[in-house]
């Protein structure tokens, strides 16, 4: 399965770091002296006249230590890197479920925002091996996230925080230099600290497993491949790792309109969802009852663009997850109104349990393509289906928390 992220530590997240034995962060032997540094000279004093030397020190290939009054930003404007306007910016489209990490380690440098690594078996490298001529590399630039564009750290919120992005990068080659990387103090955690540290790697790399597993057994009519861990971590999904989102610019995506998340923005054209459920089989240990999904999405002139995709969902999914999330955030009367010809299955599953579902289900598409349930209700299906995202979709603008850097380098891992 997938590595976990580095976990949130006590004063802050500390992602893109190594763990070593003791839990003690070590990202590329940063905070400890190298044995092959013994027995070294003294670095050599840089002569600030030598705009040469100085630009390739900046660039990582000096031998000495940089002065406290050199501005790396100044250095780096200097220098011949490649400018924005030299080079042709490319677009990414990235999408993830709750639990989900991008799994792309990024460094704020001179107002730059710079790739320094891919994780394997996450989002990104994942858009790499489907997209080899439009693949994030070490190097790369990010330039644009949904619509932030030159504010490295709130594009790094929206990294975080979005569940569908729009990024804009660009092949620059950056080379960051080290002495960015080791200025920031080792953290050792001992006793109590160290426990619950080790707790919440355990959690999240959790939630992160069942978050990957329930998108493998998603959008694919062969599942037959998928080994039984997937099946048994996808058992053990659920929403409440991550329910905070701005649901209006998340429905922006799919091409639904809405002015905050209890209204619509009426008078606009509108998706038409389709939910349709006719079989059911069992593995690891559970029922699983395939979702049947389709998605019509208006595009320009007057065309559509159709996707289809199937989601299997237990009957705990389907009830915990969906109705009665339905229930709660719709008043009694008004949820019995839309569905009192639909009762939802009984617990148990006894038999007409796949009737009831499929009933259910046609309801609240009918429901959502009427707009007479409230957009968060649209948002929750999206998301709970794991839809994806049309090729023409809006770029969404994510919800922007605050971001605690891991360290004074600030780099991240996302």
């Amino acid at each position: 399965m997938m590595s976990p992220e580095s976990p949130e530590g006590e004063d802050g997240e500390f992602g893109g770091l190594e763990y070593g034995e003791g839990g003690v962060p070590g990202d590329r032997g940063v905070g400890a002296e190298h044995e092959d540094d013994e027995g070294e000279d003294e670095p050599k004093q840089l002569d600030l006249d030598d705009t040469e030397a100085l630009r390739q020190h900046a660039a990582g290939y000096g031998g000495g230590e940089l002065n406290d009054d050199l501005n790396l930003a100044n250095d780096l404007s200097n220098s011949d890197f490649v400018s924005p306007s030299d080079s042709k910016e490319f677009t990414v489209k990235l999408q993830k479920l709750p639990g989900m990490r991008l799994g792309v380690e990024c460094v704020q440098f001179a107002d730059e925002l710079v790739v320094q690594a891919i994780s394997e078996g996450m989002v990104a490298e994942e858009w790499n091996q489907k997209n080899p001529f439009l693949a994030i590399k070490e190097g790369d630039v990010i330039r644009q996230v949904n619509s932030i564009r030159g504010d490295p750290m709130e594009m790094l919120s929206k990294l975080r925080s979005g569940l569908v992005l729009t990024v804009k990068a660009e092949h620059c080659s950056r080379q960051v230099p080290r002495e960015e990387e080791n200025h920031f103090q080792t953290i050792k955690r001992t006793g109590g600290a160290l426990l619950r540290f080790h707790q919440r790697m355990e959690m999240e790399a959790q939630i992160m497993d069942q978050a990957f597993a329930m998108a493998a057994i998603s959008r694919r009519h062969e599942r037959q491949d998928l080994d039984a861990k997937v099946w048994e971590a996808a058992s053990a999904w659920n929403l409440e790792s991550f329910m905070f989102f701005e649901e209006v610019p998340f429905l922006a995506a799919f091409g639904y309109t809405a002015k905050d998340k209890l209204n619509w923005d009426q008078g606009k054209v509108i998706p038409k969802l389709t939910m349709d459920l006719d079989e059911h089989f069992e593995q690891a240990g559970c029922t699983w009852y395939v979702i049947k999904c389709k998605l019509e999405v208006p595009v320009d002139d007057g065309k559509v663009e159709t996707m289809t995709w199937e989601a299997p969902r237990r009957l705990h999914h389907l009830r915990m997850e969906l109705h009665d999330r339905m229930k709660y955030y719709m008043e009694e009367k008004f949820y019995a109104r839309v569905f009192g010809e639909t009762p939802f299955a009984r617990h148990t599953a006894p038999r007409g349990t796949t009737a009831r579902l499929k009933a259910w289900l046609a309801t609240l598409a009918s429901a959502i393509n009427k707009q007479e349930v409230p957009p968060m209700a649209a948002a929750i299906t999206l998301l709970f289906l794991h839809a994806p995202v049309p090729s023409d979709g809006e770029s969404p603008k994510a919800e922007a928390p605050a971001v605690n850097p891991p360290r004074p380098s600030q780099i991240l891992a996302i």
